[in-house]
């Protein structure tokens, strides 16, 4: 065994050539443990043959060329040790020793990072570094339904996710009983976990007990929508439930699913895009999104709803329509990538106008609009939030509006007309900061001022300023780039708006996605 290596005295690392056959240069470190004297007299060094170098290379890689390169790298060596451990004794040369090696930037500083680890004392030469734990792999899917059946969950355990899992509806009838005892649950994840109507049933149990509990507890006022002390059980704080990728056709999730979704008080997010609802499917989804507190049945609190890739047509937007003028909650709907078509769009639009700018972002992308269809959204897109009240006004009093000298809506007098109009009909209610802008055929401010005050029957036309969607995305629909051009002249250039890429930006953070496709 040939060797270089300098003096111990010195504090220098040896490395080592071998020569050796069956010696890869894996083994080239030596360290001059002690020094004897062999048979001749001569001063050798005793050495204790370690991976040293090698173990460290070994961090980062490196190839057999690299590790014989590092085997000549044998004067002025940049490694040096210190007691027990090894530290950079010399930038320059380290800079050099890297070179040599041809490591890249992130391979060195990871070997720097090692020898740092060396030298900090995490572990010794001729060990592994520590690696970061390693999340365990999930025990088989019915053993994890039979501990939650026994044992539950954990109560500070906010997520489920059984995605991608064959849960079925058997299995997914065993996690609603596991979860009978749990209030700290706040998301669980069913995407493509093989459920069938039958299995959409269990979860609407989920909800509809969860539900049920919260409000005999007193742990949510639905009216004020504000969070009291209480819970109890049937994950009753869940927030957001994933049920996308499972097939509840033909008549969509059932009624013991959307009973469930209308007794559910915490729930903010579904989604139930890929489930093959088809514009049958989505009827008793749309008569719970259009409840009204103060009915037979409280209002649904949804505030996001991704119902994409579900085989929808123009039947569903039209039904829309009166779904989003009655809705309070909703602030954000995905419907991309279904069979819209151009009639849908011009459904669609008119949801804009029904809904009264209380929706702040909707997705409508891959819907086949073409040219005109896209025309009619962005209109509906631009246009002020304008609306309609017809109210009746007692003799001898007034409204209840109180109007600044623009027609601005300053507030509304408590149990007046216009306040018992609100109560009635809260996605229609006249709001502080609205104005007036038309009263029966008056359309001065003498004239609605004089009508206001006369008049018993008052047709009462409205502005909201500033109201309407956030953002729209209406990419993929069958638009030519001629066409977006055209789109944007007419709806963009003069209001002031720029395109940057595929999306059209107005003052005041409104944006809208559109490209040609």
């Amino acid at each position: 065994l040939k060797s270089r290596y300098c003096a111990a005295d010195f504090g220098r690392a040896p490395i080592s050539r071998s020569s050796n056959p069956g010696q890869g240069p894996r083994q080239f470190l030596m360290t001059a443990a002690e020094v004897e004297d062999d048979d001749d007299g001569s001063e050798v060094a005793a050495v204790q043959m370690l991976e040293g170098l090698g173990i460290l290379l070994k961090v980062v890689s490196a190839s057999e060329e690299q590790l014989e390169a590092a085997s000549k790298w044998c004067d002025d060596m940049c490694i040096e040790r210190v007691e027990d451990t090894w530290e950079v004794a010399d930038e320059d040369e380290w800079e050099k020793f890297c070179e040599a090696l041809q490591l890249e930037e992130k391979a060195a500083n990871k070997l720097r990072t090692h020898l740092r680890g060396l030298k900090e004392g995490k572990f010794k030469l001729g060990e592994e570094a520590p690696r970061p734990p390693q999340r365990p792999p999930l025990p088989p899917l019915q053993q994890r339904l039979d501990d939650i059946v026994e044992n539950g969950i954990e109560a500070d355990r906010p997520e489920l996710d059984f995605s991608d899992e064959a849960l079925g509806d058997e299995g997914v009838q065993r996690l609603v009983k596991g979860l009978e005892g749990n209030s700290g649950l706040r998301r669980l994840r069913l995407h493509r976990c093989y459920l069938t109507p039958k299995g959409f049933a269990h979860v609407g149990q989920l909800l509809y007990e969860g539900g049920r509990i919260a409000a005999s507890q007193g742990s949510f006022g639905k009216a004020d929508g504000q969070q009291k002390a209480g819970g109890g059980g049937y994950a009753d704080k869940l927030e957001l439930l994933v049920l996308s990728g499972n097939d509840c056709s033909p008549k969509g999730p059932g009624r013991d699913f959307c009973d469930g979704l209308s007794m559910i008080v915490h729930l903010k997010s579904l989604s139930l895009a890929m489930c093959n609802l088809g514009d049958a499917g989505v009827t008793d989804l749309f008569e719970v999104l259009s409840l009204r507190d103060g009915g037979a049945k409280a209002a649904c609190l949804l505030e996001e709803l991704d119902i994409s890739h579900n085989n929808l047509g123009p039947a569903t937007a039209r039904a829309l329509v009166s779904v989003l003028g009655r809705n309070e909650h909703l602030r954000s709907l995905s419907i991309k990538a279904n069979e819209l078509g151009p009639e849908g769009a011009d459904a669609m639009a008119k949801c804009l106008v029904a809904n009264k700018g209380l929706l702040q972002r909707l997705d409508i992308a891959q819907n086949g609009f073409m040219l005109d269809g896209a025309r009619m959204l962005l209109e509906a897109f631009v246009s002020p939030v304008t609306f309609a009240i017809n109210i009746v006004r007692p003799s001898g009093q007034s409204t209840g509006a109180t109007l600044s000298a623009t027609l601005r809506v300053m507030g509304i007098n408590p149990t007046s007309v216009l306040d018992q109009w609100n109560n009635n009909r809260p996605a229609e209610a006249v709001r502080a900061g609205d104005f007036v802008v038309r009263v029966n055929d008056k359309t001065s401010t003498k004239l609605i001022l004089e009508e206001l005050g006369s008049r018993a029957e008052l047709e009462i036309v409205v502005n909201r300023p500033g109201a309407g969607l956030s953002y729209m995305d209406i990419c993929y629909n069958g638009i030519t780039n001629p066409g977006v051009e055209e789109l944007r002249d007419e709806v963009g250039r003069p209001q002031g708006c720029s395109l940057q890429g595929s999306l059209l930006r107005w003052p005041g953070g409104r944006q809208v996605s559109m490209n040609a496709s």
